[in-house]
């Protein structure tokens, strides 16, 4: 067996092996393979494999979202904990912060070349500060920003720093970044890239509507378009400036007084501004005058600007003499074999035609392939063309000699000059001599299937078929170039990370050849994207047609709200062992802005604010669709620590983040940032299994013993009623006394309430009528049940009594959300035990101290002495007769009521 004992390659390859034999998953990422290498054969990374991306360290105000982004070369087997970043303070030279590894960095994009990594952190603004990439301690990469220093200690120490050049300076605005896009470092203004590729804002100018009379009073309004690419995702701001051109400049007096000037704002997700530059009327005659409107990035900011020009023309419409144009009347056709082949132009007059006048014309060969005197019989012609008084058309015609010369189309331009009593607004026009000789091959582009939607996952075929005429005996072949184009161009995005480019060929006699692009689909709301494929380099053929268009057409609508989609009912936790814990999301049925799957529900531990797993809506369990919301559930064990909780997000961005037990702010995945809403009902670990948390209108209640998993939210309901309660007593033992309590709503699991006995009424029951001890108690609902009763017994007893009240109270279990619709039912204990009590009775003469009772009537014509206290009660009527009395002293109590033995 071979000794691979002193070989690095060797022991990464059989460490790689042991890997697969172990049944690992044979994936290599930025990892090492196998296992971690013996130090002396770790390959450190140069600045080419590794190297900072982007960064933010100040903005205007309070500083937010500063960041550092790592590009790693996806082809470079770097190990991620072996890359440190160390921030460093160039006033002294000193780190600052120190041990950031790159497998402690969020995870961004994967370009296809480069993974992007970043770490929110905050930066050091001073003038200078900067930052080093190091491996096994000594740094590959030092970086500094507002200048350069040395390193006195960490991994860069004793090197001295690279300035970015690029600044913020404290005016960027949050949400900008420096950025490295090839070697050089741009500032962006309002806007980064954080986690993905670096691009800049593209942005462009092209005349709109800016060729026209200037009017004789007022103002005409000459627009142009200015037109963003690229990043777009954030605000970008360019200046622009007008100044005269051309061979009749206008001049500060054609706007005003003042050259215009100022600025143009593109908002998140603009593409498309105006601006809008008023020309001045009047009643000058002048020549037609021209302009120019020049954009120029804001200070520090750096979008691409890749038109930065566009010409106006200021149209005169105050001439008093005779204006001449040419234009082109038949003259684009074949030569002929022999003789010759009229060729017309037609020149117009316009403005003062009551006098003659002249002009000279002369012909020179123009285009890619230029006629010549030969093509003219041997001269380039020349003449004049001459009005008369009132004339307002002459043609000019220029004789082209045949021949049978293979040759290509040739160009050539008739000017006119040297007016007489006249000016000349359009000089030129041209001629197309077109060969009909040719036994050349010619190559054409056109669209074919090139118009269509994008899809959302893997690649949808654009064609372009090219076409070849002429002579095709032979081998021909082209390259082609895809470049977004119009008022949306598409990007490398849009064909999965590269615009695409390559070879058309075609085989001796082969007519048809197909170009096929294959577009990226996603989920991005975007507008339609426009892109051109175009051809060049042809062997052994000519291209007649260069160019063909195709569009990217939208399929990919609006994320929802939390009005539209929200999470409505969840179980995370029970007493004992937790079991059937889940999530329920609510769809509005009249949403279909964006597919299930392009909604994902992702998990929060709130100790650290971190995502610990996510699912998309369309692996759910579909539910029950209530007409209003469809729901769908997921079964999943959720944490249960103090807080945690759960968002919904689309397309990466959550639009809900709710927790329980407590609030907490989320590090990293969708929510992150934000800071979540607590539901405030809890569980805690004392609710029964099969309970829940759930949302009914804009309230949490936690329902205890069951749940409406898949189904529309409903708490129970509970009333209580007399059922048996108004009854005599009995003279021993106990008397039933019964209610009945009744619940609606939610049914399905266990419900229970608690109930407690008072006294009320007139004459409130106490304790001695119920053995001794006021009654209470639950009563518990099991799954399905509706209707359950409460037995409250009463003593029977002998007593002679009125008949007494007391009153059953329900209420809800601790922390369950039980709505208890009718809390209160009364019964009436009725004295069975007769009366002691006379029907009549009189009292004359002296009254002594006491209590004198009758069952219906007491009459008195007696004297209450000074001193005593007399009671009299009846049922019916007492009456006092005329010489009843109350001496001073004395105290008389009279009673209507139930005779009282």
């Amino acid at each position: 067996m071979k000794n691979f004992s002193h070989s690095c390659t060797a022991f990464a390859a059989l460490l790689f092996m042991f890997s697969l034999t172990k049944g690992l998953a044979n994936t290599v990422s930025h990892a090492n393979p196998g296992g971690p290498l013996p130090a002396a054969c770790m390959v450190c990374p140069t600045a080419t494999e590794v190297f900072i991306s982007e960064f933010h360290y100040d903005n205007t105000g309070t500083d937010v979202g500063e960041f550092v982004e790592v590009a790693v070369l996806n082809s470079f087997p770097v190990t991620l904990s072996d890359i440190t970043l160390t921030l460093y303070n160039g006033s002294n030279g000193a780190s600052y912060t120190g041990g950031n590894t790159l497998n402690n960095f969020t995870v961004g994009m994967d370009d296809g070349t480069y993974t992007y990594y970043y770490l929110d952190v905050t930066l050091q603004n001073g003038a200078p500060d900067g930052f080093a990439l190091s491996c096994m301690g000594t740094a590959f990469e030092f970086l500094s920003y507002e200048g350069s220093f040395m390193a006195t200690d960490g991994p860069a120490n004793g090197q001295t720093s690279v300035d970015v050049i690029a600044v913020q300076s404290g005016n960027a605005p949050a949400g900008s970044s420096i950025q490295k896009i090839g070697s050089t470092w741009y500032g962006t203004c309002g806007q980064n890239t954080k986690g993905s590729t670096n691009a800049r804002p593209t942005i462009s100018i092209a005349a709109t509507d800016a060729n026209k009379a200037e009017g004789n009073a007022g103002n005409t309004a000459f627009t142009f378009t200015v037109t963003r690419g690229g990043l777009t995702t954030g605000s970008t701001t360019v200046n622009y400036a007008v100044t005269g051109s051309g061979a009749n400049p206008a001049d500060a007096a054609d706007f005003g007084g003042t050259l215009p000037s100022g600025s143009v704002t593109f908002l998140t997700g603009s593409t498309s501004e105006v601006i809008t530059i008023n020309v001045s009327g009047d009643v000058t005659v002048e020549t037609d005058e021209d302009f120019t409107v020049t954009l120029a990035p804001v200070l520090n900011c750096n979008p691409d600007i890749t038109t930065a020009t566009a010409n106006g023309t200021i149209l005169d419409d105050d001439a008093t003499i005779a204006i001449l144009a040419i234009a082109a009347t038949d003259a684009s056709k074949a030569e002929g074999n022999a003789g010759t082949t009229p060729f017309t132009f037609t020149v117009t007059r316009t403005g003062i035609l009551t006098s003659a006048c002249s002009a000279d014309y002369a012909v020179t060969g123009s285009g890619a392939s230029p006629a010549d005197a030969a093509d003219f019989g041997g001269t380039l012609p020349t003449g004049m063309v001459n009005f008369a008084a009132n004339q307002t058309t002459a043609t000019i015609t220029i004789d082209v000699s045949g021949d049978t010369n293979v040759e290509p189309n040739e160009g050539f331009t008739v000017t006119l000059s040297n007016p007489v009593n006249a000016t000349i607004s359009t000089a030129t026009a041209d001629g197309n001599i077109i060969d009909d000789d040719a036994t050349v091959t010619e190559l054409a582009i056109a669209a074919t299937d090139a118009n269509k939607a994008e899809g959302n996952t893997g690649t949808t075929p654009f064609t372009f078929t090219v076409t070849r005429t002429g002579n095709i005996s032979g081998a021909s072949s082209a390259d082609y170039a895809v470049t977004g184009s119009g008022a949306d161009p598409a990007d490398a995005a849009d064909f999965g990370g590269t615009l695409p480019s390559g070879m058309v060929n075609f085989a001796a006699s082969e007519m048809t050849a197909t170009i096929t692009v294959n577009v990226s689909g996603d989920f991005t709301l975007e507008p339609n994207e426009g892109f051109t494929v175009t051809l060049s380099n042809p062997v052994n053929a000519t291209i007649t047609t260069g160019t063909a268009d195709g569009t990217i057409q939208n399929d990919d609508t609006a994320c929802p709200t939390a009005s539209d989609v929200f999470i409505n009912e969840f179980h995370y936790d029970n007493v004992g062992t937790d079991v059937g814990e889940f999530i329920e999301v609510a769809v509005l049925n009249t949403f279909t802005a964006t597919p299930l799957s392009n909604i994902t529900v992702s998990l929060y531990n709130g100790g650290d604010g971190a995502t610990y797993g996510s699912n998309t809506l369309n692996n759910l369990t579909v539910g029950t669709n209530d007409g209003t919301y469809t729901y769908y559930t997921w079964a999943v064990v959720l944490q249960n620590g103090s807080p945690d909780g759960f968002a919904l997000s689309c397309s990466g961005t959550a639009f809900e983040f709710l927790s329980y037990e407590g609030s907490f702010a989320a590090t990293n995945g969708p929510a992150n940032g934000q800071t979540s809403t607590d539901v405030v009902a809890v569980q805690g670990g004392s609710t029964p299994a099969g309970s829940s948390v759930q949302k009914i209108g804009s309230t949490w209640y936690a329902t205890c013993g069951q749940n409406t998993l898949g189904n529309t939210n409903a708490r129970p309901t509970v009333s209580i009623a007399a059922t048996d309660a108004s009854k005599a007593e009995g003279n021993a033992g106990t008397t039933a006394f019964t209610f009945t309590v009744t619940r609606g709503g939610l049914t399905t699991g266990t419900t229970t309430v608690n109930y407690a006995v008072t006294g009320s009424g007139a004459n409130p029951a106490d304790a001695a009528d119920f053995g001794g001890t006021l009654p209470t108690g639950s009563v518990t609902f099991m799954a399905a049940s509706t209707s359950e009763t409460i037995t409250i017994n009463v003593s029977g007893d002998t007593d002679i009594e009125p008949n007494e009240e007391f009153t059953v109270t329900l209420t809800a279990a601790p922390d369950c959300g039980t709505d208890i619709a009718t809390a209160t039912a009364t019964g009436t204990i009725l004295d069975d035990d007769g009366s002691a009590c006379p029907s009549t009775l009189a009292v004359p003469g002296i009254i002594a101290t006491g209590t004198y009772k009758a069952a219906m009537d007491i009459t008195s014509d007696g004297t209450v002495q000074s001193g005593s206290v007399v009671s009299f009660r009846a049922g019916n009527s007492i009456e006092l007769l005329a010489n009843f009395e109350v001496q001073t002293g004395g105290e008389l109590e009279a009673l209507i009521e139930a005779c009282i033995p």
